[in-house]
């Protein structure tokens, strides 16, 4: 509460407490991967049975929570909460796309790079779950009420022919995708590769992918570039159809000319990873130099600056917004996913 003061600090759930602890664990992962130290094989395991007691605590097989306390902790303010079966935790529901995004990034990293015996095979069962519940609910995640969640949606009934899907068309169909492929990789059960087949070659999801990057009359929404770049990392890891290859190639080269003026590290690697070319790896480099590694949200003005010409365009939450990138250490701390 007090820039600096870290006995000010507080805690408390959030919406996609999911989705971050999957980029911590995928982070974790690569240490483990690169170094072989064991703390991160620690964190690693710590961070993904946290994400799996997600899941397990719902009651639902294949339904994760966007998150959970303990059952005597504050829920915080708004949101869709349930006390579990046991009586010892709080859940909330209404789990995005978000979520799923997070959980099946990171799954088949911690699953390629860490987990080892009785834990792989703890992987495979929960992706098997997971999947199994989305592919069995027409590509939806089925709440507690027994509805669809407002923003897990991957339908073709609503992604290829409802208006008010549109802007998600191709993100959606991106993100089901890449789900599929890392359900397939891990479990080996062909029902999940038969659906990829079934919504690349009847329902055109490979195509609606290409422009899954909204630009032009819509907002530009940096968040979704998150759940763009991730799925589409796993897709590209995984996939290895001579014939749709292309045409993933062609979206991942079309989002990656859109998104490089940000500057955002993870994208300019993970669209190198994708296209096996230098997508601005130097100015990624520099990017992750320059972070400050205090963490704290210190109060930061560049209103007043001459040397940071403003935009004639606010950003897509009415905000005031430079024509170029802020340098890293002058405008404070970050997510990934928010705008430069």
């Amino acid at each position: 509460m007090t820039p600096g003061d870290l006995s000010t600090s507080t805690y408390g759930p959030d919406d996609n407490d999911g989705l971050w602890t999957s980029i911590y664990l995928a982070a974790e992962c690569y240490r483990y991967a690169v170094t072989k130290d064991p703390e991160a094989r620690k964190n690693a395991i710590k961070a993904y049975e946290a994400m799996e007691k997600l899941e397990t605590v719902t009651g639902i097989p294949g339904f994760p929570a966007r998150s959970l306390v303990a059952a005597d902790e504050s829920t915080g303010e708004g949101g869709e909460w349930h006390l579990s079966a046991d009586k010892k935790w709080k859940w909330k529901g209404d789990t995005s796309s978000d979520e799923l995004v997070g959980h099946l990034f990171a799954y088949p990293l911690f699953y390629d790079l860490v987990a080892e015996g009785a834990m792989k095979e703890r992987v495979k069962n929960l992706v098997h779950r997971i999947m199994t519940h989305i592919v069995d609910h027409n590509y939806q995640l089925i709440d507690l009420d027994g509805i669809a969640t407002r923003w897990a949606v991957w339908t073709p009934d609503s992604l290829n022919f409802k208006s008010n899907w549109w802007y998600e068309r191709g993100i959606n169909s991106m993100q089901i995708l890449s789900f599929l492929k890392a359900a397939s990789h891990i479990t080996n059960d062909p029902k999940f590769e038969k659906a990829y087949q079934e919504l690349t070659q009847k329902h055109h999801y490979a195509d609606n992918m290409v422009v899954q990057k909204m630009y032009g009359p819509f907002d530009i929404n940096h968040s979704d570039d998150e759940l763009a770049f991730l799925p589409n990392y796993i897709l590209m890891r995984y996939a290895n159809d001579p014939k749709l290859l292309p045409t993933y190639i062609k979206g991942t080269q079309r989002s990656w000319n859109v998104e490089k003026a940000d500057r955002i590290p993870i994208w300019n690697i993970i669209s190198s990873a994708a296209l096996k070319k230098d997508c601005d790896l130097k100015i990624a480099l520099e990017e992750l130099q320059q972070i400050p590694m205090d963490l704290i949200t210190w109060t930061m003005q560049n209103s007043h600056r001459w040397d940071l010409p403003k935009d004639q365009l606010d950003d897509r939450f009415g905000k005031a917004q430079a024509i170029r990138p802020i340098p890293t250490p002058e405008r404070g701390i970050s997510k990934w996913n928010s705008n430069t």
